[in-house]
């Protein structure tokens, strides 16, 4: 059993006494927000005869959805999709999940031993006194059930899902699967072992572990039918009615007509029909808010169930009626106004190319079901703009623009447009000026170095790309939000000008800036290594190293010059390698003594000179 909305919300009806087509696929168990109201319950309770009479009322919290009571406890959606346990009996195994907490919840349902929701995300949750079934078995993911959950039911000893993509999942104890036999499903059903399915085309069928699928009486039966089921529920039997209003009631277990067919005797078309779960007791409602009830035999039930039935019936305001065990559950909408506008759609910003409107929806009394937005150029619609901004571009010139809300309330709608904004107008390029911060503005040869370039314009936030012109070399870049940065090139020693150069865009005027760049010479060191020399009268080999700071790269020449005492006695030059070594060897010494080396680098035009010395012997 579960909680079904009104007939307001399917297509599948006789209209003019044709029908016409069969109801589209829908989650159909919660009622639109415009019905939302309060719950009335009437029913019995206790194990035999005579029954207690039951009454409850759940009143002033604008419900959408009721279930049945599971161990005392039942449950209910408002009109913000939030879950509530609105009877308990305090057992922490009927708990809603902390999971669920905050989020949008689109169905429930509840009996025996189980309960059921899935949230607007898609995601299935099941919990309560688990008997037969694992919960944790239920997947909770698209890829693990085969699609997204969009509702869900619950039986004695399964737990079923219907999927966005038309097919059913079934949870028992043997583990989750998704029945092979049904596809194209609009709404689903349980009660005890069985679960019924009704498809697209408006035709239904039911389905047990034990026997798998089962046809239901023929004027019911198959797809694409002239007269479609347009709602049904499943108790200790199955009743539907179809969109002409004819009921048919029949077992889910066995698909054989029931003894209990509807009686009549009522006004009105029948357009909702529920089944308790207790011995053939079924209800029908009709399209002028009479109830009856059929089925069954215990005096102390029918007095029970007649007195509801004289409380609410005839109210114009019955929104949906559901069975459980032994009670019936109604729910009464919220009486609402007709939809009027309260404050007018409006349209904030300047009518010019470029810039950007923003919609101000409209707000409505009568509680609409959502509200829609849309865009008019020359009162024509902007396709794909729902949103509430629009940015102008050359094609709205010298046109009018209009925000629109609309309303929807069921069948209902209701558009309230702003007053026109416009002509729309030509842009005018602003003003702007461009900055440029170099880091490092000064320092050595070989650093690395950036130019961060901004550009700002009154009321606008440039776009477009901005060169940069230093040492020879131009580099682009594109602005993000007025601001790019640019990798330099290695520049020179000396003084440089950068030229930054910003072209303008459609709303900007072109600008430029110039900055400094002063490069000085990087430093280096340069010592002796090593000195090989045997005895008098052989060579001396030199080998020296000149340390240069990262960026610059070794280059250059050494000079080396040999000394005994202040008498030269050789010298030469020396090319240092990517590694900054030099390598000398001097003539043949013939004098014992004391000797001087020096060595000299002599640098570049962007590495500065260094020196450096050492003394050996000739023995």
């Amino acid at each position: 059993m579960r909680t079904k909305s009104t007939l307001a919300g399917l297509v599948g009806l006789a209209v003019g006494g044709a029908l016409v087509a069969a109801p589209t696929a829908q989650a159909d168990r919660v009622v639109p927000n415009s019905q939302a109201g309060d719950v009335h319950v009437f029913g019995v309770s206790g194990a035999t005869a005579p029954f207690t009479p039951v009454t409850e009322e759940y009143l002033g919290q604008s419900l959408v959805s009721v279930t049945g009571r599971t161990d005392v406890n039942r449950y209910a959606i408002d009109r913000n999709g939030t879950l509530l346990r609105v009877k308990s009996n305090g057992a922490a195994t009927h708990d809603i999940p902390p999971a669920l907490a905050g989020q949008e919840v689109v169905s429930v349902d509840a009996a025996n031993f189980h309960v059921g929701a899935v949230t607007a995300a898609g995601v299935p949750y099941a919990w309560g006194t688990a008997r037969n079934l694992t919960y944790a078995n239920l997947p909770t993911t698209a890829a693990e059930l085969g699609g997204k959950a969009v509702e869900i039911v619950v039986g004695s000893n399964l737990v079923a899902v219907r999927l966005d993509n038309g097919k059913v999942g079934v949870l028992t104890s043997v583990g989750y699967s998704v029945l092979s036999a049904f596809e194209n499903v609009a709404e689903i059903d349980a009660a005890g072992t069985a679960l019924v399915v009704r498809f697209e085309g408006g035709g239904v069928a039911s389905w047990t572990a034990a026997n798998g699928v089962i046809q239901p009486p023929a004027s019911i039966a198959g797809d694409q039918l002239a007269d479609p089921v347009a709602d049904f529920e499943v108790g200790a039997e199955a009743v539907a009615v179809t969109a002409s209003g004819t009921v048919v009631t029949w077992l889910p277990v066995t698909g054989d007509l029931a003894v209990n067919q509807y009686p009549g005797g009522v006004t009105g078309r029948v357009v909702d029909v529920a089944s308790l779960g207790w011995n053939n007791y079924l209800l029908a409602r009709t399209d002028t808010g009479e109830m009856v009830h059929w089925g069954g035999s215990d005096s102390s039930i029918l007095d029970a169930l007649d007195a509801g039935i004289d409380e609410l019936s005839g109210n114009e305001h019955l929104a949906s009626i559901t069975g459980s065990e032994k009670t019936f559950q109604v729910l009464v909408s919220d009486p609402v106004g007709p939809l009027a506008v309260n404050t007018a759609a409006a349209i904030t910003g300047v009518a010019k190319v470029g810039q950007t409107l923003t919609g101000v929806p409209a707000t409505f009394t009568g509680t609409p079901d959502a509200i829609a937005s849309k865009w008019l150029v020359d009162d024509v619609e902007v396709p794909g703009t729902t949103p509430t901004t629009l940015v102008l571009d050359a094609s709205m010139l010298g046109k009018s623009i209009k925000f629109v809300s609309t309303a929807v309330r069921g069948a209902e709608t209701l558009d309230s447009t702003s007053s026109a904004v416009g002509p729309v107008t030509a842009q005018e390029n602003v003003v702007s000026t461009t900055a440029v911060a170099i880091s490092p503005a000064t320092g050595r040869y070989g650093l690395a170095r950036s130019a961060t370039v901004t550009v700002a314009a009154e009321g606008e936030t440039p776009t477009g790309t901005v060169t940069v012109k230093v040492g020879g070399v131009t580099k682009t870049a594109t602005l993000a939000n007025g601001t790019a940065k640019i990798a330099l090139p290695k520049l020179g020693a000396g003084s440089h000008t950068l030229t930054a150069l910003y072209p303008g865009d459609g709303a900007t005027q072109a600008s430029s800036k110039t900055a400094k760049v002063v490069v000085s010479k990087a430093a280096t060191s340069t010592k002796v290594t090593s000195i090989k020399v045997t005895k008098k009268g052989k060579k001396v080999a030199v080998k020296t190293k000149t340390s240069f700071p990262s960026g610059a790269s070794a280059t250059g020449t050494v000079k080396v010059v040999i000394k005994r005492g202040s008498k030269t006695v050789a010298k030469g030059n020396a090319k240092v390698n990517s590694a900054g070594v030099a390598s000398f060897t001097a003539k043949k010494l013939t004098k014992k003594g004391k000797y001087t080396v020096t060595v000299s680098y002599t640098g570049t035009s962007n590495i500065s000179a260094s020196s450096g010395k050492k003394s050996f012997k000739v023995k």
